[in-house]
């Protein structure tokens, strides 16, 4: 996950422009390009026949924030992860972008995803990199909450 100036983006299969239920549904697939601030620049490429993500990076702008607490004396980790999505339809300031659109975009919409996950720490071995430990959680809950204003 990378940040410059309000803008994020991750590199290989995540993408941030879709909330985590419609990552579900698609098996990680999914894209929104009402979030994907980079898709002008993605236009020459799928002309040209290149769809691959992997070579597209997309990027939203807003917030992104993950958080991680001990509960139960170390027998869970609870994981809380803020998402920020700002809309490239009807963007603009404050004082000059307002109202509703004939599409029916509204000025200025953010969707916020708080998803929570709950998950028992995994075993650690030396299966890693040079002989590092490795942490593997198994997730016993996983929830995402969507608010659009």
């Amino acid at each position: 996950l990378e940040e410059e100036h309000g803008y994020y983006f991750t590199l290989g299969e995540l993408d941030l422009t879709a909330r985590l239920q419609l990552r579900q549904q698609h098996q990680g697939h999914a894209h929104v390009p009402q979030f994907a601030w980079t898709a002008a620049m993605h236009e020459p490429f799928a002309a040209a026949g290149l769809t691959d993500a992997s070579w597209l990076t997309r990027a939203i702008r807003g917030y992104v924030g993950a958080f991680e607490t001990v509960l139960a004396s170390g027998r869970l980790v609870c994981t809380a992860i803020l998402i920020s999505r700002r809309s490239t339809l009807h963007a603009g300031t404050r004082y000059y972008t307002r109202g509703i659109t004939d599409d029916g975009d509204v000025a200025n919409c953010v969707e916020t995803e708080q998803v929570l996950v709950l998950a028992r720490p995994g075993s650690t071995g030396g299966g890693g990199a040079a002989g590092a430990p490795t942490h593997t959680p198994h997730v016993l809950w996983r929830a995402a909450f969507v608010q659009t204003r």
